[in-house]
């Protein structure tokens, strides 16, 4: 009976769902009784189980046996037993298996998918941190190249000074010591009650002359300055008036310009040709052993117009159709860009002393370094920078210091200097970006004309910015 009964079960075993239904159905028949029908004293329908069962304890164990959908636990995944499982079916056994859980695999998924967004980020950062790299890179070349701009002036002033220091206790300095010069000119070179020590004076004292000072504040070539003192003049009252005789004179110096060009009646090429011509002549006439210095056009330290270039050309072409040699410095327009002044035309005592470097250079047959560096701070309503300018070769590079920044609203414009030393560019706006860590411009310095403003681009946070630099050509056109 026991070997039937076993046969039967693992008859039973072996049936599939449908068949077993089908037996069920034989069986409840021949008792009489409905398949569905609950067992006596039984209140719901027992049959195949559908919920899963947890095994107790959880993880696997090859020494137990298991029924149909039991769940255990092996190496972190769960799996779920498809039909009873006895004692030493390994768990990979998929025909007495199925793994319903790989929780490795999801957390192994979830670790990759942070390790991508780490990634992510990582790069997003690696990139605002070389862009910063690079904009920090880029302002402290600007800011080396001015160093640089800024050593190699002091270090070309203490070479010029040990030179003339030097040349002065030897030839051929030693040999300018008593000799004797006349000065003809302008306000830059005829000394005033403020400014009693001007050109004249510091070239005279540098090369150990003895300075003859004709020069008349307002006189030019053409220019009269209303007491007939134009330069022709004060060569001729320069002749008569002199305490030495005229063969005695070893230099004449002539200087200026500026006035013939702010002439109430604008002068044209013509006059000022003609007048250089003819000043020139006079200058070999009245003293004809001096050597003749011409210093065309000390002009105004911020910039050039086309008809003062114009005016300077024609003292150049005249200087030239005298036919009488004369050493002419034609880079004179060039010394106060950059430089501070007393009131936009006219040096302040120190310039005057470079300047009359540049002038003892040029006669002892030496040049002249053009090259300027100049810093202006900008600043109004929380707003500061320093704004360095540096001009060589005929270019002007302008550079910001860091800069910071108030809290600002997008749109919003703040005056942040009320003059500008330097236009000596084109006319046409300059612009200056500001911009934040990630490079992004938060707004931009403006100037054009007599002031200095800054536009806010966007809302802008209280902070420390980086600020930008540009180049652009020096608004001087070259001598023809």
């Amino acid at each position: 009976m026991a070997d039937v009964k076993n046969q039967l079960e693992e008859y039973v075993r072996g049936m599939s769902a449908d068949e077993l239904a089908q037996f069920a159905a034989f069986i409840a028949a021949r008792a009489g009784a409905s398949p569905d029908a609950p067992a006596p004293g039984v209140r719901q329908y027992v049959g195949a189980r559908y919920v899963p069962l947890f095994a107790d304890p959880l993880e696997w164990s090859g020494t137990i046996g298991y029924e149909p959908f039991t769940v255990v636990l092996h190496e972190g995944n769960s799996y779920t037993s498809r039909q009873s499982v006895p004692v030493g079916i390994d768990i990979g056994n998929t025909a007495y298996w199925a793994e319903t859980g790989n929780y490795n695999a999801q957390i192994e998924a979830y670790r990759q998918e942070v390790l991508a967004y780490d990634g992510r980020i990582t790069a997003n950062a690696n990139a605002i941190a070389a862009e910063t790299q690079a904009r920090e890179s880029e302002v402290a070349e600007a800011m080396a190249d001015i160093e640089a701009e800024t050593q190699a002036r002091i270090n070309g002033d203490n070479e010029l000074a040990l030179r003339i220091d030097s040349l002065s206790k030897q030839t051929p300095v030693q040999d300018e010591n008593g000799r004797n010069a006349v000065f003809i000119g302008d306000s830059f070179m005829a000394p005033t009650t403020s400014y009693p020590q001007k050109l004249a004076y510091f070239t005279a004292q540098l090369m150990g002359w003895t300075m003859y000072n004709y020069a008349y504040g307002g006189s030019g070539w053409v220019d009269e300055a209303g007491a007939s003192m134009n330069f022709y003049h004060q060569i001729q009252k320069a002749a008569q008036q002199i305490s030495i005789p005229v063969a005695d004179v070893d230099y004449i110096v002539i200087g200026g310009g500026f006035n013939d060009w702010n002439d109430p009646t604008p002068l044209t090429y013509k006059q000022l040709y003609s007048a250089a011509a003819q000043t020139i002549k006079e200058a070999r006439i009245q003293f004809p052993n001096a050597q003749i210095i011409a210093i065309p056009m000390m002009f105004r330290n911020y910039g050039v117009d086309t008809h003062m270039h114009d005016l300077y050309s024609a003292i150049i072409a005249g200087i030239a159709a005298s036919g009488v040699a004369v050493k002419v410095i034609k880079d004179a327009y060039m010394w106060q860009l950059g430089f501070k002044n007393v009131d936009g035309v006219h040096p302040t005592t120190e310039l005057y002393e470079i300047m009359s470097q540049y002038v003892a250079s040029k006669v002892m047959g030496g040049d002249i370094r053009t090259s300027r560096l100049y810093s202006q701070a900008l600043s109004g309503e929380g707003i500061n920078t320093t704004l360095n300018f540096r001009i060589a070769d005929g270019i002007v590079t302008a550079c910001l210091d860091t800069v910071e920044l108030p809290d600002l609203s997008a749109g919003q414009q703040v005056t942040v200097a009320s003059q500008v030393f330097l236009t000596c560019a084109a006319p046409s706006a300059k612009r200056l970006v500001v911009v934040n860590v990630s490079s992004a411009p938060v707004g931009q310095f403006i100037w054009s004309g007599s002031s200095i403003v800054f536009y806010a681009a966007q809302n802008i946070s209280a902070d420390t910015y980086a600020g930008g630099s540009i180049s652009y050509p020096l608004w001087v056109k070259s001598p023809q």
